[in-house]
């Protein structure tokens, strides 16, 4: 089976500097992907760099948390300050029905660029963090036809309908420390077979990016471990793919909620215990059409053998008792 990684820069198009870290990154070989964020200055920037590099995978980075929406704040009221419009980050009170609303404006306003986006994830990872986002996001991705950033070992499907597409594993980490370079080289090193994201914020400082978030230097650190760091040379050594999510492949992971069996209305008179295995749980090398319990079998036309009623000679038994007797 072959090993395949995206390494995805998140907060594309957050300002000038993040934008020119991110590209230099990719131009390097050494990111693969990343995710715009679209209510944010350097937003114009990053789409237009997306339309001139095919070979550039980029996502949306949906935003709840900074700045303004990009629907008209009084139809997102539980989003947002009602004083000035700006997102207010209290989770407790975002409603479903706004956040679905802003994610369509955020989806319209990548897709006006000409572009459609390869995936969906979302800055501070609200829609790993809070269930309404997930389904929102969720939801966003059926309709569209596109795999999503997920977390495996999370339970955000376990309240959920929908399945997604997403890569096998995940791996959320920073690589400003001065380790950072000997941390990304274990990471694929020990890279599974299937597929696996590696997440990654490389910038540079400007003031539009301090205006918007506290996680400056590190970027730049970041950028510098990555940039020299010979990645192209340990992927070709532990023969690595690198793609992005566009790029996943067919038989790329779909995670599933779990399909309860519902209980049968009370007049039927069935017991829990009775009810029929469902097909759609059936075993994965059952085929769709084989609906038949896995104790069953087919029954086998059996020939019965007929009794004779004449009785069994006991062979050897008289032959010992005249032995007997004549040893007398």
């Amino acid at each position: 089976m072959t090993k395949y990684v995206i390494i995805n820069a998140d907060d594309f198009g957050l300002s000038a500097g993040v934008n020119q870290g991110i590209i230099e990154a990719h131009e390097a070989g050494v990111i693969s992907s990343a995710s715009v964020i679209t209510n944010m200055p350097g937003c114009k920037g990053a789409l237009a760099y997306a339309r001139r590099t095919p070979t550039f995978g980029v996502g949306l980075h949906v935003n709840l948390t900074d700045g303004r929406p990009l629907s008209p704040p009084h139809t997102v009221p539980s989003l947002v300050y009602p004083e000035n419009g700006l997102f207010h980050s209290r989770y407790e009170t975002w409603k479903s029905e706004d956040i679905e609303r802003e994610l369509q404006a955020q989806w319209q306003a990548f897709r006006s660029a000409g572009l459609k986006p390869t995936h969906i994830d979302s800055h501070t990872h609200i829609h790993l963090l809070y269930p309404a986002v997930f389904q929102a996001v969720a939801k966003l991705a059926l309709r569209e036809m596109v795999p999503i950033r997920y977390r495996p070992d999370q339970a955000l499907l376990a309240d959920s309908t929908i399945a997604i597409r997403s890569t096998d594993r995940l791996i959320l980490d920073t690589y400003h420390e001065p380790d950072g370079t000997k941390r990304f080289y274990r990471y694929l090193q020990w890279l599974e077979d299937g597929t696996t994201e590696i997440m990654c914020h490389p910038g540079y400082v400007d003031e539009e990016m301090q205006r918007h978030t506290r996680w400056t230097k590190e970027r730049e650190l970041e950028l510098h471990h990555l940039m020299h760091s010979d990645i192209r040379c340990v992927l070709q050594v532990y023969n690595i793919r690198l793609i992005h999510y566009g790029q996943l492949p067919e038989s790329s992971t779909f995670h599933t909620p779990s399909l309860p069996l519902e209980a049968p209305p009370e007049s039927s008179g069935i017991q829990p215990e009775e009810i029929p295995p469902s097909p759609l749980l059936a075993h994965p090398h059952t085929a769709p059409d084989d609906t038949r319990s896995p104790r069953s079998k087919p029954k086998r036309a059996i020939r019965k053998r007929k009794k004779s009623h004449t009785p069994k000679k006991r062979l050897g038994t008289r032959k010992r008792r005249f032995s007997s007797k004549k040893a007398m």
